[in-house]
C-alpha cells in the first residue's frame, strides 16, 4: 500500500505525528518533510521528498530492533 502524505509538515518539536506507513510499507510524501520511522521513545528521523520505504534499510538503521515500528 502506498499513502501519500497531504498534511502540513511535522517537525521534530511538534509533540504530533501523523502515522503514514506501518513497517515495510511504502509511502508518498508531497515536498520536502520530516519523516520518522520507529516505535515508542526510539526513532530515526530523515528528510525526503517523494516516495520512501518504512524499512530500516531506507532509514539506515533500525532504531528498535525486535518491535514491530511505523512511520510518521
Amino acid at each position: 500500500d502506498t499513502t501519500t502524505l497531504k498534511t502540513a509538515a511535522t517537525t521534530s518539536i511538534s509533540p504530533l505525528w501523523l502515522t503514514i506507513a506501518k513497517d515495510s510499507a511504502a509511502f508518498t510524501v508531497s515536498g520536502t518533510r520530516t519523516v520518522r520511522y520507529g516505535a515508542g521513545s526510539a526513532w530515526v528521523a530523515k528528510s525526503m521528498s517523494g516516495t520512501g520505504q518504512c524499512t530500516a534499510a531506507f532509514f539506515g538503521k533500525d532504531p528498535a530492533a525486535g518491535v514491530a515500528k511505523v512511520c510518521q
